[in-house]
């Protein structure tokens, strides 16, 4: 995604944290939308599921404060449905970070937008997490 050791040099109060949300969908040949697995056991139940966005948390950890860096693991969308932005920020730290990634806005090499981490965590329900 992006090096981010450039902005952590001297801010070792700084955690990063990683992961994913979501289930990826396609459609199928009637043009449903299905999620996507990539394993199925012995009684056809869905395991291993293809995440819909994957994320990074850059956050200082005495403020709990930060920003949350999202992609979008897709790269078959034509355009991003208003439901795939679940949060958005332009504050100095996400313009900072953005401005480092190319072609962030790119579909096909993954779209990537960035938000408060604490807009993020908590439509994401992952706001225990940081506690």
């Amino acid at each position: 995604m992006i090096n981010i050791k450039f902005y952590l040099v001297c801010r070792l109060d700084y955690g990063i944290n990683t992961g994913t949300y979501g289930v990826a969908t396609l459609p199928d040949k009637d043009n449903v939308e299905r999620e996507i697995y990539l394993h199925t056991d012995k009684n056809n139940n869905n395991l291993l599921p293809v995440p819909k966005f994957y994320w990074k948390i850059i956050y200082n950890k005495r403020k709990k404060m930060g920003i949350a860096l999202v992609g979008i693991n897709n790269p078959h969308l034509k355009k991003i449905p208003k439901d795939y932005v679940l949060c958005r920020s332009e504050g100095r730290m996400c313009k900072d970070f953005m401005s480092k990634i190319k072609n962030s806005t790119n579909i096909k090499k993954g779209y990537i937008y960035c938000c408060r981490m604490r807009q993020f965590l908590k439509i994401t329900e992952y706001e225990n997490v940081f506690k």
